[in-house]
């Protein structure tokens, strides 16, 4: 191979070397709406977190929280609701004191204390006294609340323990707070 055709094709693989992830980079910037990243999450994130003030709850900031959201009556799903929300916490080991579990309810539900204090101690229940005017919280659905008071993730009754538990267990392994 002669000296000159040797030294372009050095200088070509050292321009494709330096000039080629920018060329990359580029062209996944400029069709980044089309490109969408595979997630983990098994649970419904949301896409705008809603605080805990928006919704009328209050609940001590620096723990992440597992939420459950009831209705007028404590049902089948409520019932399952606090059974996953008492063994996800239980699952998460060493880690379970960063875990707190809390049903809040719109009206005062005397059946939910008196299943609390007997199945599932340790739940804290709350009243709500305002009305939940966002479309993104729903009642008889199970929230993780971050340790800023932000509800971010919902899950609804399609969702297993073992979906609530993996989601965060992720949480808890990549934030250093609550």
């Amino acid at each position: 191979m002669r000296a000159k055709t040797k030294s372009k094709l050095t200088l070509a693989a050292l321009g494709l070397f330096f000039f080629g992830p920018l060329v990359i980079a580029g062209y996944l910037y400029s069709t980044r709406d089309n490109w969408v990243p595979n997630t983990t999450n098994r649970g419904v994130l949301l896409e705008a977190p809603v605080h805990i003030d928006e919704v009328g709850l209050d609940l001590h900031l620096g723990s992440w929280y597992l939420l459950y959201l009831a209705d007028n009556k404590c049902e089948d799903i409520c019932k399952k609701n606090l059974y996953t929300m008492r063994q996800v916490r239980v699952a998460m080991g060493a880690e379970k004191n960063r875990v707190q579990r809390v049903i809040a309810s719109v009206g005062k539900l005397e059946e939910i204390n008196s299943l609390i204090n007997f199945a599932f101690e340790g739940t804290k229940h709350i009243q709500i006294t305002q009305a939940i005017n966002d479309n993104r919280i729903k009642l008889d659905h199970l929230f993780i609340v971050d340790p800023h008071g932000n509800i971010m993730m919902r899950y609804d009754k399609e969702n297993t323990d073992r979906d609530v538990y993996k989601d965060l267990k992720h949480l808890l392994k990549v934030s250093k707070i609550g």
